[in-house]
C-alpha cells in the first residue's frame, strides 16, 4: 500500500506563482530605491524641521515671570523653508514664542542677501521681540557691508545684543524687554550677547573673554548668554553665566546613531565633535546648541535635520505644567 506522503508531488514555486522578477522590474526597483534614498538625503534631511524642546528650571527666576518660552533659530545660511520660508514661521507661530533669539550666521558670506534678512527679520518680529548676535558670517563681512547688514536687521524691528544687556520682564501679561546695567538689576532674568571673535584670528578665545567680562552676571540673578560658538562653553561657565544658547556647529553635519551620535566634523572643534546639538551642564551652567536650520560647507545633513529650539524657564514644574 503506497502512503499518502508518498504520492503527493512538489510543485515548484514557480509552476503556482507567476514570477515578475523580471531583469526589467529589479533594474525599475532599484531605481526607485535610488530615488528614495537621494530624497532622505537630500530633501527630507534638509527640509523636514525638527523641533528640539527643553525646559529649564531655577529658583532665580521670579514666580511673577510665570513661564517664559524662547525660540531659536540658529545658522540659517540664507536657507528657505517653502516660499519666503512660510513652513518655518508656520511652525513658530504655532509655538507662540515669548521672545525669538537669532543666534548667527543668518546669511553666508558668500551671498550678500539683505532682502533675505530683512524678510527673515521681519517676519520674526511681528511674532515676539528678537534678539539677534552675530555669528562667524557676518562677522567676517567687510566694515561697510556690516554697517548695511545691521542696519537692516534693526530697521526691520530686531535688537543687536552684541555687548548689551537686557532685562526680561513681564507687563499686561506679555514679556517686556528693557536694556540694563548690572546694577539696575536686583532680581529676575537677564540676557546678554556676545559678538562672535573671528576677526580676533587664533587669540579669538582672549578677546571673547574680554567681551563676556563686559556682561557678566550678577550672581542673584538668573542670567542668559547668546554666543554663536560652543566650543567655548568653559569660558562661559566660567564667567557665571546660567544658561548660554550657541550654534555654529551644524550638528556635526554628518549623524550616525549609535556610531557618530554626535557627529563627524564641526567649525573650531574639527572631527569627532564634543558640543554639536542639546543640552550640555558644566559648574551649575547649561549650554543648548541648535544643530541649526541651513546647510554648511557641504550642502547636505545627514540624520541631522534642520533643528528649531523651543525652551521654556519657570521658577518650578509646577508652574512650568500648570
Amino acid at each position: 500500500m503506497t502512503s499518502k506522503n508518498s504520492c503527493e508531488r512538489r510543485i515548484p514555486a514557480s509552476e503556482i506563482t507567476y514570477n515578475v522578477r523580471t531583469p526589467m522590474r529589479v533594474a525599475v526597483e532599484r531605481l526607485f530605491a535610488a530615488c528614495r534614498f537621494l530624497y532622505y538625503l537630500f530633501y527630507w534631511e534638509n527640509n523636514a524641521i525638527k523641533l528640539s524642546r527643553y525646559d529649564i528650571v531655577d529658583e532665580k527666576i521670579p514666580q511673577r515671570l510665570g513661564v517664559i518660552k524662547l525660540a531659536q533659530l540658529s545658522d540659517l545660511h540664507g536657507k528657505v523653508f517653502g516660499e519666503r520660508s512660510q513652513r518655518l514661521f508656520d511652525t513658530l507661530a504655532v509655538e507662540r514664542p515669548d521672545v525669538v533669539l537669532i543666534t548667527g550666521d543668518l546669511i553666508d558670506e558668500r551671498v550678500y542677501d539683505l532682502e533675505y534678512v530683512a524678510d527673515v527679520t521681519r517676519r520674526s518680529v511681528e511674532l515676539a521681540p528678537t534678539l539677534y548676535v552675530t555669528g562667524n558670517h557676518e562677522a567676517n563681512f567687510k566694515p561697510q557691508y556690516f554697517e548695511r547688514f545691521l542696519d537692516v536687521v534693526v530697521s526691520c524691528g530686531a535688537i543687536p545684543l552684541d555687548g548689551k544687556r537686557f532685562a526680561i520682564e513681564r507687563r499686561a501679561g506679555r514679556i517686556a524687554l528693557s536694556e540694563v546695567a548690572q546694577c539696575q538689576v536686583k532680581d529676575g532674568v537677564t540676557i546678554a550677547g556676545v559678538a562672535d571673535p573671528v576677526r580676533a584670528g587664533r587669540e579669538y578665545k582672549i578677546r571673547l573673554a574680554q567681551d563676556l567680562a563686559e556682561v557678566a552676571p550678577a550672581p542673584n540673578l538668573f542670567s542668559i548668554l547668546l554666543s554663536h560658538r560652543p566650543e567655548t562653553f568653559e569660558l562661559y561657565a566660567r564667567h557665571g553665566f546660567d544658561l548660554i544658547f550657541s550654534g555654529h556647529a551644524h550638528g556635526g553635519q554628518f549623524r550616525l546613531p549609535g556610531v557618530l551620535p554626535m557627529g563627524l566634523n564641526a567649525p573650531h572643534q574639527g572631527w569627532f565633535p564634543r558640543y554639536t546639538g542639546g543640552l550640555y551642564l558644566d559648574r551649575g551652567a547649561r549650554l543648548i546648541v541648535s544643530r541649526g536650520l541651513g546647510p554648511s560647507v557641504l550642502p547636505t545633513r545627514l540624520f541631522n535635520r534642520p533643528d528649531l529650539v523651543v525652551c521654556r524657564l519657570a521658577r518650578s514644574k509646577e508652574i512650568l505644567e500648570g
